[in-house]
């Protein structure tokens, strides 16, 4: 595993140095947090209205100018990567890996979901998000192009990572499988687990929900108790969540994983910030994995907002964090 990746790949380390936030902030910016991340808390609160299911065009628009947005998300960092597009068991993927790594049919493998409401983040953005999950580990990474709503609701997505892990079982044991997303692909993820369960496939060696979005009810004590002071980051996602379900109950296990049945779930690694929308869910699901007697570890980052703080010193915490629980799950 590698250690502060952000900082290690830093190509303008500088950038922040001279940083200074705002006075007339809803919310005070802890004093000891670093410059990158008291400019992320700093950015205005964001608002977007959803186009109908139908509107086919303005949500080409939408997910045009999310997925280019997602794509740049990590350029001030010189990733070294290697990259490809692949077709798998009928998934277009993105397979990456560290360049400065060599990897062998004995590396383990990690089928990183990529995040965006269930919505958004195809295409290249789905390749960027998987990066620092790449350097991190050493790993092999998968990470799936997986079908979105409007077009593909609720389960297509899923059975596209159903799909995708039962050809990563011809490549590796399950004891050399990581599954891992970041919010709507912590869903998938979860998901992912309570569908291997119900097939009576082999479950993963290890299962990482990062800010994830568990809950498409909602229903969580952060969703108000953090509604304003999570705004420039996330705003309740409801609207987009009933296209994704469709007519289905938002609180299908399939949909919702919380409301799943976590006996047996491999071990498991949790994040969430103190100023993330979906803190509940992370909380939540945190207890009932623990009451199923399951290994979670839960990591809860000070001031980060949900998409952590855009390589911040501050996420490579969070980031040592979960190197060393692979190493112990996986590597070991």
């Amino acid at each position: 595993m590698k250690h502060n990746i952000f900082q290690t790949y830093d190509k303008n380390p500088d950038k922040f140095a001279d940083f200074q936030a705002p006075n007339d902030l809803p919310y005070p910016i802890p004093e000891d947090l670093s410059n990158r991340a008291k400019a992320r808390l700093s950015q205005p609160t964001r608002h977007m209205d959803y186009p109908a299911p139908d509107d086919a065009k303005t949500w080409g628009m939408l997910k045009a100018m999310t997925g280019q947005a997602l794509a740049a998300f990590y350029d001030d960092f010189d990733f070294p990567i290697d990259e490809k597009l692949e077709t798998i068991a009928g998934v277009p993927t993105y397979v990456l890996h560290d360049s400065e790594v060599t990897v062998t049919d004995e590396t383990p493998l990690y089928i990183d979901v990529h995040g965006g409401a269930l919505v958004f983040g195809q295409g290249e953005a789905a390749a960027t998000m998987a990066k620092p999950t790449a350097i991190l580990t050493g790993y092999l990474v998968w990470a799936p192009d997986y079908r979105m709503p409007p077009e593909s609701p609720f389960p297509a997505g899923l059975d596209d990572v159903f799909a995708l892990y039962q050809e990563a079982l011809k490549t590796r044991p399950a004891s050399k499988i990581v599954v891992g997303g970041q919010s709507a692909g912590g869903n998938l993820a979860a998901a992912l687990v309570l569908k291997l369960k119900a097939e009576g496939l082999p479950l993963p060696g290890a299962l990482v929900l990062d800010m994830p979005e568990l809950d498409l009810a909602e229903t969580g004590d952060s969703f108000a108790t953090l509604k304003l002071a999570a705004a420039n980051s996330l705003e309740t996602l409801l609207a987009v969540n009933r296209i994704y379900a469709v007519e289905h109950d938002l609180k299908d296990p399939l949909i919702s994983p919380l409301y799943g049945d976590m006996t047996d779930f491999p071990p498991t690694f949790l994040h969430s910030g103190t100023r993330d929308l979906f803190l509940s869910n992370t909380v939540r699901i945190h207890a009932k994995l623990t009451e199923a007697d399951v290994d979670a570890r839960l990591f809860v980052s000070e001031a980060t907002p949900h998409g952590w703080f855009g390589g911040a010193p501050e996420d490579d915490q969070y980031l040592n964090a979960l190197g060393k629980f692979l190493s112990e799950k996986i590597n070991d």
